[in-house]
């Protein structure tokens, strides 16, 4: 039985929460309806398509009529989500196959136009190539929607193309943050069909979640980030943190950055005080954990995960660099006082490590679509944070995979520890 009172997971505070399922105004820009096109019947988010059930055609569409009265019957919906590739030289023929099952449609709908695009973004001008302003309207969650499937494998691509182009010899498409991009015709990126469809056919999502209120009353230490820049950067994203006997610590990352970040600690006797920050290459970081036993914090870097850095529990003073050919892309770690052993993800996998040495002892494979955050590892258990790829929103509080958004993945770790933890990883 796990003791969950021993259990300490501040970093879980955004993702074990219960939902605060708000009202989902009808028919406006942005909002999502389920529609089946195949069967021409409304469906709704109990059994929608996602990369994890690709057996329904019950997809999920946003709203792209910005201007809707009570007296329309119809709107115009796009496709939520990329679920085939295009290119400008393509995208008529794999739209016909895309659709050609669609009941009413039979591979007649048709893809986002620039003009519609630039009108729903509100731009005066066509951006150009290096325009780099983000648009005041963003149709859909581009980044939540760049992941898809073909031929059962998982696609990571970015955005999706426009029907037409400001220049023929390039292509006017969508990035993965809503912004108008050119580019070669050669690159493939995701489509969406877009469609008239009556009002009467479709079911609106009502599981848009706002956690802020909740944010607020369980906010115990206010974020402390001072507004200094460090070459030229504010450094405000909470990356991870960890308590030690009688301190708060944590980092601090910029994207723009990400090589760099900021360290600073907290005495836990007086956390309004700064304790010590240091400015260096412990890069993006995504995860921090605390060796009780030897007075250890570890702090995962830099920006390519590829170091794990060890620092003095009381003087924060960096001790030791675990080197890249040790854990290539690692992302989160734990410490387990009971087994004094650390557990990490690294390249899709979760192991056990000496925590002497980091030595790993054992290791197996984890496939997720989101992004690992951080892990916390207890009495033979791991719980890994992942959250989707996407961040759309203040506090993540919305994804396209939102039954798949901000999961607590549970693993039993407790090992036959007769036969030698079982696989053995070497001498």
């Amino acid at each position: 039985m796990i003791d969950t009172r021993r259990l300490s997971f501040s970093i879980f505070i955004f993702f074990i929460i219960t939902p605060l399922i708000l009202g989902y105004p009808q028919y406006k820009l942005n909002n999502f309806f389920f529609f089946d096109p195949v069967t021409n019947n409304p469906c709704n988010e109990t059994n929608y398509w996602t990369p994890f059930d690709q057996s329904t055609t019950c997809y999920r569409f946003v709203s792209i009529t910005p201007d809707d009265t009570e007296e329309k019957s119809s709107i115009t919906i796009m496709l939520d989500h990329n679920i085939a590739l295009s290119n400008f030289t393509n995208y008529k023929s794999v739209l016909t196959k895309m659709t050609k099952n669609w009941a009413r449609y039979n591979g007649t709908v048709n893809i986002i136009t620039e003009k519609k695009i630039n009108n729903l973004m509100k731009y005066e001008s066509m951006p150009n190539e290096t325009a780099s302003v983000a648009p005041p309207y963003k149709i859909g969650h581009y980044c939540s929607n760049s992941k898809y499937m073909i031929n059962g494998k998982s696609v990571n691509e970015k955005g999706y193309w426009t029907q037409t182009s400001l220049d023929e010899s390039l292509i006017y498409a969508i990035d993965e943050n809503g912004k108008n991009i050119l580019a070669p015709p050669s690159r493939e990126l995701g489509i969406r069909p877009v469609l008239e469809i009556e009002k009467s056919l479709l079911v609106a999502d009502t599981g848009v979640i706002d956690i802020s209120d909740i944010v607020k009353k369980a906010e115990v230490i206010k974020y402390m980030n001072e507004k200094i820049k460090y070459d030229g950067f504010i450094y405000k994203q909470l990356q991870g943190f960890t308590v030690t006997k009688d301190k708060l610590v944590y980092i601090s990352a910029n994207n723009d950055n990400r090589p760099k970040s900021v360290l600073y600690s907290y005495k836990l006797n007086n956390i309004n005080n700064l304790f010590k920050k240091e400015y260096g290459t412990t890069g993006h970081g995504n995860g921090m954990t605390y060796n009780s036993k030897s007075d250890k914090v570890l702090v995962i870097g830099p920006y390519e995960y590829s170091k794990v850095y060890m620092y003095n529990g009381d003087s924060l003073v960096k001790e030791k660099e675990y080197p890249k050919e040790a854990y290539p892309q690692y992302t989160a770690i734990g410490y387990d006082y009971n087994d004094d052993l650390y557990a990490g993800h690294y390249s899709k996998k979760l192991f056990l490590a000496d925590s002497q040495s980091m030595k790993k002892l054992y290791e197996f494979g984890v496939q997720i679509f989101e992004a690992g955050q951080d892990l916390e590892y207890y009495n033979g258990y791991t719980y890994f944070c992942t959250t989707d790829l996407s961040a759309p929103s203040k506090y993540q509080t919305y994804s396209f995979y939102k039954k798949m958004d901000n999961i607590i993945y549970v693993y039993d770790m407790n090992l036959d520890k007769n036969k030698n933890l079982l696989r053995i990883l070497g001498d």
